[in-house]
């Protein structure tokens, strides 16, 4: 099973590829803001796997949340945040709420959602 994780990770490098050269810090968060919403199948299928088999066999966070985490702890170091890291944690709890829920297709209105996200970090 961990092997299969591993080959999910590829998966999701290609969208965080595209972030890596960005470097205005609120263009990152604000694409980062939007990962959720823009998952293609194959990015989809593979966090239905993600979620549910890293609690059971304890998997740590892997190399693209890492990464994701990385970029927005930079970005808001640089935005001059009072304490950049518990920002980025609780950055990292709504983006991957964000992911779940999208998975869920809970949402009516992902665009509102996004929207509302923006409007949290002054991105719109």
């Amino acid at each position: 099973m961990k092997s299969l994780l591993k080959r999910g990770e590829a998966i999701m490098e290609e969208t965080i590829l595209n972030i890596d050269s960005l470097t205005h810090p609120k263009v990152v968060i604000k694409h980062l803001i939007g990962l959720p919403f823009n998952l293609n199948q194959l990015q989809r299928d593979f966090l239905k796997i993600y979620y549910p088999l890293s609690f059971k066999f304890e998997y740590d966070r892997p190399v693209f949340l890492s990464r994701i985490h990385d970029k927005a702890l930079a970005a808001f170091k640089l935005l001059d945040y009072t304490d950049p890291n518990s920002e980025t944690e609780t950055f990292m709890m709504i983006l991957e709420g964000a992911l779940v829920y999208m998975l869920l297709e809970k949402s009516s209105q992902p665009f509102i959602v996004f929207e509302t996200l923006l409007l949290k970090y002054d991105l719109s």
